[in-house]
């Protein structure tokens, strides 16, 4: 406290004690007289100043008490705007909800375009800076700045049920008011609230119906309390900034570089198109941009990166827009150079419950890209396509490949473990440290050219990968770090592909080395998570399977650390139907059940665990989901009987391919039935002796 007198003392602000009361209470708690219990604050400091980004910290952290945080703009002074080192901001100000997409298309549609190619790194980049900046410019032109809204959506824009008629309804209302027809108002009055609880109802209803559409991540997200933008201080912090420069340097990368505007830093000037390539240049059709931006029409409103533009802004430009789209992204990839924002990403925090909130790993990053650079992520995924095939009919990865799934991964470790070849079996389930932030750059340039990948997209991927920034915010702190060389960059769309491509041979390499004909192996991986599934005939010494075990081990740690990879042996798990085989291990976990991508896998061969888990799951699920419906529109016996159905039904149901015949069984029903009836004795709020053979679905 005295520290912060000082402070504010030294820069001009005056001491007021106003009385005995205090000049503030936190409202419910504070008692005349009573000084224990409650937050008070009875000293202010004042002067001639602006407040800003004023925020209540309700998150957990070292503290008893809720701190207020807020930036102070003094007299004459200006609010700094570090880490803001150019215009593409103009967009962040802006109802994007509001936008009239015809006037957007109008406004871009009256700006000319050049049709002369693009053959220089400069060149390139003013052209994509005019194109970005039309963009902003109609965007603000068909929207309207944010606080301006008018109605009573939900601020999450999730459940919108304010309509003309209400509006119209409480018009009427207001003016028999005036008029002082009481009779009127009052039946007026009634109406008005009956509509509105129709109204919510039925726009709830209809949100729930629509579920299906709704990806499961996205739902959870918007349920999730717990999953919010938090500002603490991390243990040992005394300040907000050392937590920023903590956070930079566990996830991101060196504080305090990056941020210019400026032209990026390319490998030549000027690069002549397809100079010295020795293959054809890589060219993309407007039709081929349009189906790309067609393909991702579900991330229409995902958020946007620095400039603001969104995935739909790109979406609904005309066609003279979308020529000059294509031939920018053209020139980009003949060049083999990355305009500078296409690799800045902005940084925010998310909680991760159950973790100790004094450490870095209690905090999610979240990368915000340009729509633009995704666009350009996606079409070179396309030039990447016939390598990607070649991973598919290898039968090890069953990450990010179409037709594939979790399922089916479980499904062939299912058969490894029924094998009567495999009589004794194990599953080493391996555990990377940061997978995807770890991967070595000179093997993805390696692996990539070992495939028979294109230069002209190698270069580019290259480029891509080079000198990228990002922009750190974190309560009302913002920081420029220039990220670590390695990696692949979170919040792209590339980034998967190239880790599957490239850590493909790793469990080639794997398999070569560790299997041999004592031992069967087999590799699986769902993108970082690999298993390597090993089996025994009947007749094996324990000891040597043992040490078949420990060696495979070693080896996987030796292979990933060749690609930059880090195995955590601790967090390693030996899932084996002959634990005390193992046992002498140091390092791994030794277990006789195994979570498998959700699915819980058991070394009997039963489902009941994983049965009983989903039962649980499917529980929290459509408890927060009752909360939240309870909180907008009440809660129902018919609108809990449709959360049962789009909630309870397919969380439990995750998998069902693999148990779905299981649960016939008794053992299955009495694990299952008690959690339906719970749930419909609450929707129609029964006690538990009362029978339910009445109610119908």
């Amino acid at each position: 406290g005295s520290l912060v007198e000082e402070a504010l003392l030294s820069r001009g602000f005056i001491c007021e004690n106003i009385g005995d009361e205090p000049t503030f209470s936190r409202s419910g708690i504070y008692i005349p007289g009573d000084f224990e219990g409650c937050s008070r604050i009875d000293v202010t400091f004042s002067r001639e100043v602006d407040i800003y980004n004023w925020a209540v910290v309700v998150e957990p952290g070292p503290w008893d008490h809720f701190p207020i945080t807020f930036g102070i703009k003094l007299a004459g002074e200006e609010q700094s705007d570090e880490g803001e080192q150019y215009d593409h901001t103009t967009l962040q100000g802006r109802s994007y909800q509001s936008t009239n997409w015809d006037l957007f298309k109008e406004a871009v549609d009256r700006c000319p375009f050049p049709e002369e190619p693009i053959t220089t790194a400069a060149e390139l980049e003013r052209r994509y800076d005019n194109l970005i900046c039309i963009i902003q410019e109609a965007g603000i032109e068909a929207s309207r700045p944010r606080g301006t809204r008018v109605g009573r959506d939900k601020k999450n824009g999730v459940v919108q049920w304010w309509d003309d008629e209400l509006r119209e309804k409480r018009a009427a209302l207001k003016r028999a008011c005036r008029r002082g027809e009481k009779a009127l108002g009052k039946r007026l009055r009634s109406e008005y609230k009956s509509l509105i609880e129709k109204k919510r109802l039925g726009a709830f209803e209809d949100f729930v119906d629509n579920l299906n559409s709704v990806p499961d991540r996205e739902l959870y997200g918007r349920l999730r309390q717990s999953c919010r933008k938090p500002t603490r201080l991390l243990g040992g912090d005394s300040s907000l900034e050392m937590t920023v420069d903590r956070l930079c340097s566990h996830y991101v990368g060196t504080p305090g570089l990056g941020g210019h505007r400026g032209v990026a830093r390319w490998n030549a000037e000027d690069r002549a198109l397809n100079a010295n390539r020795g293959q054809s240049r890589t060219s993309f059709a407007v039709e081929e941009v349009q189906q790309a931006l067609e393909g991702k029409r579900a991330s229409n409103d995902k958020s946007p990166g620095m400039d603001g533009v969104r995935w739909r802004h790109l979406l609904e430009l005309p066609r003279s827009a979308l020529e000059e789209v294509t031939r920018v992204i053209n020139a980009s990839v003949s060049l083999g150079v990355v305009s500078r924002p296409w690799k800045q990403a902005q940084i925010v925090f998310l909680d991760k419950p159950g973790k100790d909130v004094t450490k870095e790993n209690s905090l999610r990053p979240v990368s915000l890209t340009a729509s633009f650079s995704k666009l350009i992520e996606t079409l070179v995924i396309h030039r990447l396509e016939p390598y990607i095939a070649k991973l598919h009919s290898g039968g090890k990865q069953y990450g990010y490949m179409k037709g594939r799934s979790t399922v089916d991964l479980v499904r062939e470790m299912r058969k490894w473990q029924n094998d009567p070849k495999n009589k004794h079996w194990c599953v080493v389930a391996t555990d990377y440290s940061d997978a995807f932030g770890r991967l070595d750059h000179s093997k993805i340039h390696e692996e990539l050219e070992k495939q028979g990948v294109t230069d002209d997209i190698r270069i580019w991927i290259k480029g891509w990968l080079e000198d990228r920034e990002a922009r750190v915010k974190y309560g009302n702190m913002e920081k420029w770090c220039g990220c670590y060389a390695r990696g692949c960059p979170q919040g792209s769309v590339l980034s998967p592909a190239l880790f599957v491509l490239v850590t493909e041979a790793l469990g080639s390499s794997v398999v070569s080395a560790v299997g041999n004909e004592r031992v069967r192996v087999r590799w699986l991986s769902y993108a970082d998570d690999s298993y390597l599934l090993m089996g025994w005939g009947k007749k094996i010494d324990p000891s040597r399977a043992s040490r078949s075990v420990k060696e495979a081990t070693e080896k996987i740690a030796e292979t990933a650390a060749r690609y930059g990879l880090r195995l955590e042996t601790t967090k390693t798990n030996i899932f084996t139907n002959r634990a005390q085989w193992f046992e002498g291990i140091d390092g791994p976990i030794i277990c006789k059940e195994l979570k498998v991508l959700g699915i819980l896998l058991t070394a009997s061969g039963s489902f009941l665990p994983h049965v009983r888990y989903r039962v649980g799951l499917a529980r929290q699920c459509t408890n927060r989901m009752m909360r939240y419906a309870r909180a907008n529109s009440g809660l129902s016996p018919n609108l809990c009987k449709l959360l049962y159905m789009k909630i309870f039904i397919p969380v439990l149901s995750y998998g069902l391919e693999l148990f779905g015949s299981h649960l016939a069984l008794p053992s299955y029903r009495r694990v299952v039935d008690p959690a339906s009836a719970d749930l419909l004795r609450r929707s129609y709020g029964l006690r538990k002796s009362t029978p339910l053979d009445y109610i119908q679905l």
